[in-house]
């Protein structure tokens, strides 16, 4: 049987700043040196920002089931074949950007309480962030004045800093973070004029520049014939003309450029 951790929170305030978390009281600085040694490589998966992106039912959500105490913010249905704690779903998940940071807000009055969060799928995630921007700031779409005038892009800035600093202030609490997207190919045009295609995470242009700053890696999923002809789940972990996909070495070294994932092993 599933057991869900049943938290209720404070509504949070539509003047609340964006971009900015909720006020904490003013400690005395520590006083401040330079280092005296280099710091230590954290070998730790889970304190990591992951993006896994692949086609529909390839496994996304069930990979980070296996990631240590994951709690998931479900943004989108599909997630009901699976025993995971899932905030608020018996509410129907993380349905807007305020149940979200009610969310984090949680995380950070309960730090003994999980270690990874999952953000399934990282394209509602982002929208319903730009919802709720465009509804604080009183406009029908991001680039826009209240009344109707160009912005010059000061509008989505505000996205990209409200987003980023949720995000922020989850990994402030040592947790990990995780997103999932689904898979699109686009087509590409050179400058000589070529086309090809490559694929990308679903999500708009504007949040995968907000999300690839963020994440440490990211992985796309994918079907290959295996040597005995058996289908086998890989994460394609660098990218080239045809895949969107790359990561930061740890401790100075990479992944294997294909990663074979086994059924309830894909933590490991």
């Amino acid at each position: 049987m599933s057991v869900q951790r049943v938290v209720v929170a404070k509504p949070v305030s539509k003047t609340t700043n964006l971009g900015k978390s909720q006020p904490t009281a003013v400690t005395k600085p520590t006083k401040l040196a330079l280092p005296t040694a280099p710091k230590a490589v954290d070998k730790d998966l889970s304190h990591y920002t992951v993006l896994v992106y692949a086609r529909e039912k390839w496994g996304k959500t069930t990979l980070f089931s296996t990631f240590p105490e994951a709690i998931f913010f479900s943004t989108e249905p599909g997630q009901k074949g699976l025993s995971i704690f899932d905030f608020n779903a018996e509410n129907g998940g993380v349905k807007d950007w305020s149940i979200f940071r009610q969310g984090v807000e949680l995380l950070e009055q309960n730090p003994g309480q999980f270690k990874t969060v999952v953000v399934d799928t990282i394209d509602r995630a982002y929208d319903m962030c730009l919802d709720w921007v465009c509804d604080t700031l009183q406009i029908p779409y991001p680039g826009e004045t209240t009344s109707g005038k160009e912005d010059f892009g000061k509008s989505w800035r505000f996205v990209k800093m409200e987003f980023m600093e949720q995000i922020h202030r989850i990994l402030r609490t040592g947790r990990g973070v995780c997103f999932t997207s689904h898979a699109v190919e686009q087509r590409i045009r050179t400058r000589s004029g070529e086309e090809y295609d490559r694929i990308y995470p679903s999500m708009s242009g504007q949040a995968r520049k907000v999300v690839e700053a963020l994440v440490d890696m990211f992985f796309f999923g994918e079907y290959y014939r295996g040597p005995n002809h058996d289908v086998l789940r890989v994460l394609v972990t660098e990218g080239d003309d045809q895949v969107w996909a790359g990561h930061r070495p740890i401790g100075g070294v990479r992944f294997p450029r294909f990663m074979q994932v086994k059924d309830g092993q894909g933590y490991q």
